[in-house]
């Protein structure tokens, strides 16, 4: 006769004996569980009645939680014997190039074999490919968001495709596309357009493609905007004094402006430097 529980295995709590010292480990046993006496067998179909091997198929609770996994052979048999407990389950089958079968309700009982039948749901679209990967800064090498991602027929680059916005992780995606030979290329503001990308996509293919974008080079001179108010509202025609802070501390007048009629004024093509803009406006009479 084949060797089986009667108790189940029981563990204490991981202790530390110092040298000379005792310790009292006391275990409770319980009666091991038996193996419940049911049998599930069945097979997997595709839309066309052929067996679907390797198909992965599920049990799930009546309230929708996985309980029990299993994959069929190269025939689209399975098998799970003394495994699931007598009750109602809700079973389905999935598979690369499918979609999901519909739930089938089944009642397992003890020494009673459940057969089941399960057809896996066409799935159209399949056999397009998808084209998906990120875009990075090439000189920090780090992902760039909001960019627009564009793809165009490799023979009619005028004609677009797709078009898709990078995410916070400068990951991009376009899916469902037809077999064929396509342009890639993204862009962003304060970056220059990458060249296209030659790819080609064939039958359920997945093509990972990054991007690098170059940024626009930026001027080495500066500018100082602003606008100048009294009492909170805007000033026109009055004079700005954009002052130079020399190494000795000297302040130095190196630009004049007045405002316009918004109050703003603008200082540009300014080198590195430290500065202090200043206002007054003056008048005639006592």
């Amino acid at each position: 006769m084949p060797i089986r529980d009667k108790y189940a295995l029981a563990s204490s709590f991981p202790f530390c004996l110092k040298l000379a010292e005792e310790a009292n480990v006391n275990l409770e046993l319980v009666r091991s569980p038996c193996r419940p006496d049911t049998r599930i067998k069945g097979r997997v179909f595709d839309e066309c009645g052929h067996r679907a091997a390797h198909a992965q198929v599920i049990i799930y609770s009546r309230d929708g939680e996985k309980r029990y996994e299993v994959k069929t052979n190269r025939k689209g048999r399975f098998t799970l014997e003394r495994l699931v407990p007598p009750g109602c389950y809700l079973i389905r089958a999935a598979a690369e190039g499918y979609g999901l079968s519909e739930p089938l309700r089944i009642e397992v009982k003890p020494a009673v074999k459940t057969r089941v039948a399960l057809r896996l749901a066409p799935c159209a679209d399949y056999s397009l490919g998808t084209i998906y990967g990120r875009v990075f800064d090439e000189t920090e090498a780090g992902p760039l968001e909001n960019c627009a991602v564009t793809l165009r027929y490799y023979a009619s680059p005028h004609r677009l495709v797709a078009e898709t916005m990078t995410n916070r992780n400068g990951q991009f995606l376009i899916y469902d596309l037809e077999p064929g030979a396509y342009l890639l290329s993204a862009e962003r503001i304060g970056y220059r357009r990458s060249d296209f990308i030659a790819l080609r996509v064939t039958c359920r293919s997945r093509v990972l493609q990054d991007i690098l974008l170059t940024p626009v080079s930026r001027p080495k001179e500066g500018a100082v905007t602003g606008t100048i108010v009294y009492r909170g509202e805007p000033q026109p025609g009055i004079p700005v004094f954009l002052y130079h802070i020399r190494a000795d501390g000297q302040e130095e007048i190196v630009r004049i402006q007045y405002t316009n009629r918004s109050g703003d004024y603008c200082f540009t093509g300014l080198p590195e430097g430290c500065y202090i803009v200043k206002s007054k406006l003056q008048q005639e009479g006592p």
